[in-house]
Parts: structure tokens; sequence; C-alpha cells
């Protein structure tokens, strides 16, 4: 983990840096929006299944090596995962801040993977926004 937190620390300072209070702003909002967020999709996911199983064959024949399968399957689990971080990311819980960075990341390669600019796009900026943001969360050493 340790290796990977390096890894993300050089990113960050690549990337151009929000101000102070832009940091605190976005600390604030982005664990509402991924609970929002998360909330509605994991709705729309449950309305979806109607449409799901009447045209799956159409669908598996649209969407080649079971892409849309894949999705299907790994939707809703995503949608409660960013539910759950953004609620940890309100505790100011470092497991909060994980969970949200690894949903993102998987979301973004479906996203990827599908084809789908949009949800890249908003995948990659909720990503900057909470690479941003990550020095709220850091592991506190242990007091002696």
């Amino acid at each position: 983990m340790s290796n990977l937190d390096a890894k993300l620390g050089e990113l960050c300072a690549r990337l151009p840096a929000l101000s102070p209070g832009g940091k605190q702003t976005a600390a604030k909002i982005i664990p509402w929006l991924l609970m929002g967020f998360g909330t509605f999709g994991f709705l729309t996911w449950l309305s979806s299944l109607q449409a799901f199983f009447a045209f799956s064959g159409l669908a598996q024949a649209a969407f080649p090596g079971g892409l849309l399968l894949l999705s299907w399957l790994t939707a809703p689990l995503l949608q409660l995962l960013a539910v759950v971080s953004g609620y940890l990311l309100l505790q100011q819980k470092p497991l909060g801040w994980q969970l949200s960075f690894y949903s993102l990341l998987a979301g973004a390669i479906i996203s990827l993977l599908s084809v789908m600019p949009l949800g890249l796009l908003l995948h990659v900026l909720f990503g900057y926004f909470l690479l941003q943001i990550r020095e709220f969360y850091r592991e506190q050493p242990a007091a002696k």
C-alpha cells in the first residue's frame, strides 16, 4: 500500500493544485456527491433490471465479450460502494478515501472499456478532486 501511496503522491504533485479554500470546499462536497450519485445510480440500476432481462439477447449481440453483463453485475456494487465511501468520508475516515478511489478507478476502467466518454470524464473529474483532498484522509500515526 505504501508503494501505491508514493505513486499517488507523485501524481498529486504533477496535477494543478486547488487553493486551500477549494480543498476545504471539495472535502465538504465530494462525500455528498458520492452518496447522491451512488444512490441515484443504484436506483437507476434497479429500474433497468426489467429492460436488461427483456433485451439481454439483443444486447449481448451488440456488446462483444459480455461487457454488458460485466457492467450490469458491477454497477450495483460500485454504486453501493460510493454511498458507503461517501459516508466514511463524512466521518473523516481514511478507509472512505481508499474505497472512493478504488470505486472511481473501477468505474473509469468500465467506462473506458464500454466506450462511455461522459462516464469516463466524470470518473476522472471526481478522481482529480479526490486526489486533491487526499491529505485530509491520511492515516494518523499511533500515539505512543
